[in-house]
């Protein structure tokens, strides 16, 4: 904007004589002004002459007009630092500003001249009006010197490389939806939050090796479907099952009341139990690119399963290869060409219960299905029975998962033990029925520094 010294008149008629080519020397010989002010107004008021001006624009000028084709910008009060930044397209990853400063005062313009006519004869002079000038100062510098991002950089690009991307089996010409298998595969019993002492019941168990023998777990599973001969064309995992150990911050289950041996943070808890699915979700998109993720409410985390279920869908909420089942019916079914699959936790109705009650439950598809199995957990140990069904030659076969957790005091006291090695099956399944059985053997001997990784840190 014009100083108090000079006139807007003053500046204006300076660059308009600079656009028409002039020199300094002409320009102050026309203008009436001396050399020196000459290059002040055209370094001030002209185009951008300063090349360490990040953004390299145009400064902005005061006018009544256009000048080579530019619109001038006038403003009405000192600018803001964002708006600093708008009009230098200023990069703020690559810039600082370490200085801000506005400034306002008033200055004075010839406006016009007017005619009095005196005794003596005509006296004309100029009249002068007021006018509010406004100033705004930023000083800027680099956040990192250019010579250290370009090294960075360089570094980067020949040391650094992006992990590659999964390499999913393709499918062969003339394959279609139906020719590959499905897998079966949860976390059946993890028991996040879980803590037992050697001393007590012969084996330590606390949230970060929980977690370690999780992702252990989910590592081993990929690599195996992976090399499943048949190509995997769909996923479905049960979420929930006693996932968690404890429902709330009083470290009880949904319905029990007696105080359990564990890790009192229930937000950390929790966190990483949220970590840990994702990280499911992850490795079985590494898989296939079809995800069925089936809620399963189980004693111990009914309230917590559901909400980290719910959580993790909206992780994926935009991901079309990932779906979820989060119906309140406590049984979930699935049905893959001619096998009927239902799952319940099993803490409530017992096996043989649930074998007479799913045909009546699943009245609509019972036909259909040639295979009909109830896959539930809740004693941690692998079972496997058959019943007779309403089919004389076909039965219902309830398969009981293992567990993935140790046991804690209370368990150790009732003889629960369990099994001495866990782990986690998933079962396959072609368009007419069962495939095979993978398993999974729990183990804590490398993905510790995962498993931090995926707790959050206080």
């Amino acid at each position: 904007m014009p100083t108090p010294s000079l006139s807007a008149a003053k500046i204006t008629a300076v660059l308009d004589a600079k656009s028409r080519g002039l020199t300094n020397e002409q320009i102050a010989k026309e203008c009436k002004v001396a050399t020196g002010t000459v290059s002040n107004i055209l370094t001030k008021y002209g185009k951008n002459r300063d090349s360490n001006l990040p953004g390299g624009v145009d400064m902005p000028v005061d006018g009544r007009g256009d000048m080579d084709g530019d619109t001038v910008i006038v403003t009405t009060k000192p600018l803001s630092e964002a708006e600093m930044v708008n009009l230098f397209k200023i990069d703020t990853k690559k810039w600082v500003c370490t200085n801000f400063k506005t400034n306002i005062w008033q200055g004075f313009y010839k406006a016009s001249k007017i005619t009095n006519r005196t005794k003596d004869g005509t006296n004309t002079q100029a009249a002068h009006e007021k006018v509010a000038l406004f100033q705004t100062t930023c000083s800027w510098k680099r956040v990192m010197t250019e010579t250290m991002e370009l090294a960075l950089l360089d570094f980067l690009r020949e040391e650094v490389r992006p992990l590659p991307k999964p390499r999913l089996p393709a499918m062969k010409k003339g394959d279609k939806v139906g020719t590959g298998a499905m897998a079966v595969w949860g976390l059946w019993d993890a028991h996040l939050g879980m803590y037992a002492w050697h001393a007590e019941v012969g084996e330590s168990m606390d949230l970060t090796k929980a977690v370690s023998r999780v992702t252990n777990n989910l590592d081993d599973m990929a690599a195996k479907l992976l090399t499943w001969p048949d190509r995997i064309e769909k996923i479905v995992m049960p979420v929930g099952n006693d996932f968690m150990h404890y429902d709330n911050a009083r470290q009880r289950t949904t319905y029990g009341e007696h105080h359990l041996d564990a890790d009192g943070r229930y937000g950390k808890v929790f966190q990483a139990g949220l970590r840990c699915l994702i990280y499911s979700i992850e490795r079985a998109l590494d898989v296939c690119d079809d995800i069925e993720v089936v809620f399963v409410p189980g004693n111990h985390d009914m309230h917590s399963g559901y909400a980290l279920t719910v959580a993790l869908s909206q992780r994926f909420f935009n991901d079309p290869r990932v779906k979820f089942n989060l119906s309140p019916n406590p049984r979930k079914r699935f049905v893959y060409g001619e096998t009927l699959i239902v799952f319940d936790h099993g803490q409530k109705a017992t096996p043989v219960q649930l074998a007479r009650i799913i045909s009546e439950e699943n009245r609509d598809v019972w036909g259909q299905c040639r295979f009909r199995e109830i896959h539930v957990g809740h004693i941690h140990q692998a079972r496997v029975r058959e019943y007779e069904s309403v089919t004389p030659t076909n039965g219902v076969k309830v398969c009981v998962n293992p567990a993935l957790c140790n046991i804690d005091m209370y368990h150790h006291e009732s003889g629960l033990i369990g099994e001495p090695v866990k782990s986690v099956e998933a079962r396959l399944y072609s368009m007419t029925g069962p495939s095979g059985t993978l398993v999974a053997w729990a183990r804590d001997d490398h993905s510790e520094a995962l498993g931090k990784t995926l707790i959050k840190k206080e």
